[in-house]
């Protein structure tokens, strides 16, 4: 399982867009290291999300990539919910057992604590102030 912590460590959420449509969820972020960066994280088919808490200038720690038992390791309460306010079909289900879909667990600052069940993500780095 794939930890991108480093990608996007220390970025603080600018712009959070969730598409139910085409069931997508985009953050976009800032950090500074040499320069300021502006990050793009997006994830596609996403199946389901929770969140704790999720606002403007929230300081995300890592993004890390995990499996069925690490959501219900990591996230007991929200699990509660999720078996009876969110269901999941079976075909989604098992579209995480076969690697069709994954589960990425977020942490950050003041509460930021969920995950994302999604067919894929994307992380691009689209500007800096020196370009």
């Amino acid at each position: 399982m794939e930890d991108y912590s480093h990608l996007v460590g220390d970025c603080r959420i600018d712009k959070l867009s969730l598409d139910f449509n085409s069931n997508t969820i985009t953050f976009v972020m800032t950090r500074y290291r040499e320069e300021l960066e502006i990050i793009e994280v997006k994830f596609d088919g996403v199946i389901n999300q929770d969140f704790k808490i999720i606002d403007k200038d929230n300081i995300v720690f890592g993004i890390e990539e995990t499996d069925w038992n690490g959501l219900e390791s990591e996230f007991p309460d929200m699990m509660k919910w999720y078996k009876h306010y969110k269901s999941i079909a079976p075909e989604e289900k098992e579209m995480i057992s076969n690697g069709t879909a994954k589960c990425f667990q977020i942490r950050g600052t003041a509460g930021l604590e969920g995950y994302i069940i999604a067919e894929t993500m994307k992380i691009e780095k689209i500007n800096s102030a020196n370009n």
